[in-house]
């Protein structure tokens, strides 16, 4: 065969035997020697050819809409995915959630960050101050914005947000998977799907304090993404990398370890494929370990003062970080093995050769490197022979990394086989699906036995909580506040401290209206005739959503009773907004309810559009001045009106109920954007087969 041409032209051509051929950017055409089946079709830069420019526009729009249709599709997945999993954290924070304040957050918020904040003395120091032994600076930052933006000390504020946090992880890591994996991305989906929907994390879901693990998920796969997935060390994309590198390390403790995984990675990948770059490597790995030592040296507590008596053993240690890889199979025994095998496979195939090194592996290594990091780091910190929720991100990455490996594995077996499906082939694919359906159902069993009743517990001791603090605020009994045989867990470990926090006016502005006594109200004019505290309501009235509400329903008048009457309130100089509810039969003309200012000049009505009758309506009202007062009246005698005291909530109140009462509305919306995906993928299937189809009787005439 002669040397072909070569022409510096690139154009959108297939390899033919015999005629021309495309390498890079260089096009050559063949001499007729090269074919024996005839002459040989003339070269695409030779004057003969008779190239036209539809042609080549059709192939190229070919491949930019193809190029497209990938990522739209995988666009809308994510869509898709964000919402299935952010509305079914919502529908468990609607059901479980409770508005109290959970352990830590009293410490790390009502004692050192929102005081100085809403006082005006904050210093900035306060963002990197320890908490145990992290330094959560972005939680800080997230906790003094939703304060400003809402108002209030709002802690189902703080779990919607991290439900969204959540959301977000799952979709990083779903875009991961299917750049790591390559075509397959409904596999990928249906995993990513299960793992995150499933909100096995019930710590992180019911206490808005630990958004930690969200933040240092989201920056951690991130790092991993841009660095271990770079060309090569120390070049563009690398340095890139080091932006969610540190922003990780200011979520929690453990945002360095990328770092490590990362390094972790590049050296194996010497062990395993020596390179002439050996340079850049060493730098890479070296710059990463001084980032890393640095980190923990900044994040190590400065006494060990409340550490455990306990010293264990390496032994125990080293179990521990067993127990922690072995999740969802059990602590026990093997488990560890079965769900860690495609990592400890495709580890070994790429130290023996079998598996090239190229991205997509760099990225699994640092990926299964990174959760091996943490547990043995959470396995010594801990002491821990037990799995705790709080972990489980880490956990769905580690069970994603090793899904991951069996995908590259089954690929790399198909590619050797060449276009025989030969028997490795239907093995390995066997073995994934296998190894699949029994983590996925091990992870579905573990949520079905042990995670959701723990949650539910954990809501119970939450509510108790609450009932607790209320109770103390209004009546002054603190038995609730302190450890006993009938309250093992109270709100926080000193009843003492937590009393200091609840005598603080500034942290009492800030806490929630549910937690606290609401503000007694003074009748200013009028009569309480008309209108009954605490009662007045038909037999079928549903009850009252506030323990402070008044009716014009009498026992002894029914509905004929009437009158009018005004209440003073001093109001939430922390916010603007209130919640009230009414029931019965309001009307602009009669029986109506208005707030004013202390002068009585300026007023807002509120009218329902339709009658509530014995279902309570709620209202939620911008009340601009303080103090106010409400006045109502009742003027018909065949009606009968309620309503409840003003309760205080934040600006953002209304947008945090709309999601609250709407989370099963987004999963339903997720799962139409499902259905459209697959109706189109089934159509556009359907129509290349039938093109193949015509194509083929046409070859056949």
């Amino acid at each position: 065969m002669a040397r072909p041409a070569r022409h510096g032209v690139g154009l959108f051509l297939q390899e033919r035997p015999g005629g021309y051929f495309r390498s890079g950017n260089e096009v050559g055409c063949l001499d007729g020697d090269a074919a024996d089946d005839g002459p040989a079709p003339a070269c695409p830069v030779c004057p003969s050819m008779k190239y036209r420019f539809w042609e080549f526009a059709s192939n190229g729009t070919r491949a930019i809409v193809g190029s497209l249709a990938r990522y739209r599709e995988v666009g809308l997945l994510s869509i898709a995915l964000f919402l299935i999993v952010f509305g079914v954290r919502l529908v468990w924070i609607n059901d479980m959630a409770s508005p109290a304040p959970f352990w830590d957050q009293w410490d790390a918020e009502a004692g050192k960050l929102y005081p100085p904040w809403v006082e005006g003395h904050f210093d900035w120091r306060t963002l990197f101050d320890r908490h145990n032994e992290h330094r959560i600076v972005l939680p800080r930052l997230i906790f003094l914005a939703l304060l400003d933006a809402h108002g209030l000390w709002d802690p189902i504020l703080q779990m919607v947000v991290s439900a969204a946090l959540h959301g977000a992880f799952a979709v990083l890591l779903f875009a991961l998977l299917c750049q790591i994996t390559g075509g397959a991305v409904r596999l990928c989906l249906v995993v990513v799907l299960i793992l995150g929907a499933l909100p096995i994390d019930y710590e992180n879901l019911l206490c808005g304090f630990q958004n930690s693990f969200q933040l240092m998920g989201l920056f951690g796969l991130a790092a991993l993404w841009v660095m271990a997935g770079a060309v090569r060390p120390v070049s563009s994309r690398w340095w890139l990398g080091w932006l969610p590198l540190l922003m990780g390390v200011g979520a929690m403790a453990g945002g360095f370890f990328p770092a490590l995984a990362v390094a972790g990675a590049l050296i194996f990948e010497a062990m395993s494929v020596p390179r002439a770059r050996a340079k850049a490597q060493v730098w890479g790995v070296g710059l990463l370990m001084v980032f890393a030592f640095a980190a923990l040296a900044l994040h190590l507590p400065e006494t060990t003062q409340g550490a455990p008596q306990h010293h264990p053993t390496s032994w125990e240690r080293l179990r521990g970080w067993f127990v922690f890889m072995s999740w969802p199979a059990g602590g026990r025994g093997w488990g560890w093995l079965l769900v860690q095998l495609p990592s400890l496979v495709g580890l070994v195939a790429v130290f023996r050769r079998r598996l090239g090194v190229d991205s997509r592996v760099r990225i699994t290594m640092a990926l299964t490197f990174w959760v091996a990091v943490h547990g043995l780091a959470i396995a010594y910190a801990r002491s821990e022979a037990v799995i705790t929720s709080r972990y489980f991100p880490i956990n769905l990455c580690g069970l994603a990394a090793n899904f991951a490996w069996a995908v590259l594995l089954v690929q790399a077996v198909a590619a050797k086989a060449e276009s025989k499906p030969a028997k490795g082939v239907v093995m390995s694919r066997g073995a994934l699906i296998a190894w699949s359906v029994l983590i996925l159902g091990a992870v579905l069993a573990d949520f079905l036995i042990v995670q959701v009743p723990a949650a539910k517990n954990l809501a119970w001791l939450k509510n108790q909580h609450t009932v607790s603090i209320r109770r103390y605020l209004s009546s002054g009994d603190d038995r609730g506040l302190y450890q006993s045989k009938e309250n093992p867990l109270p709100p926080l470990s000193n009843g003492d401290r937590l009393k200091k926090f609840l005598e603080s006016k500034t942290v009492l502005s800030l806490l929630p209206a549910d937690v606290k006594a609401l503000p007694a109200s003074r009748v200013v004019a009028g009569d309480e005739k008309a209108f009954v505290r605490n009662g007045g309501l038909d037999a079928k009235t549903n009850p009252a959503p506030h323990p402070s509400y008044w009716g014009s329903y009498l026992p002894s008048a029914g509905n004929a009773a009437t009158g009018e009457m005004t209440l003073e309130f001093t109001g939430n100089p922390a916010t603007q907004w209130v919640e009230i509810w009414m029931a019965g039969a309001p009307s602009p003309k009669g029986s109506s309810l208005e707030i004013q200012d202390v002068a009585g000049r300026r007023k807002i009505r509120l009218v329902p559009e339709e009658r509530p009758g014995d279902q309570w309506k709620r209202f939620l009202v911008q009340i601009p001045y303080r103090p106010y007062r409400i006045k109502v009246a009742d003027r018909f005698s065949d009606r009968w009106f309620a309503f409840t005291e003003p309760k205080e909530v934040g600006h953002l109140e209304r947008e945090k109920q709309w999601l609250l009462r709407n989370g099963i509305s987004l999963v339903l919306v997720g799962a139409a954007i499902l259905l459209i995906v697959a109706f189109i993928d089934g159509a556009l299937s359907l129509g290349v087969r039938s093109e193949t189809a015509g194509l083929a009787e046409g070859g056949s005439e």
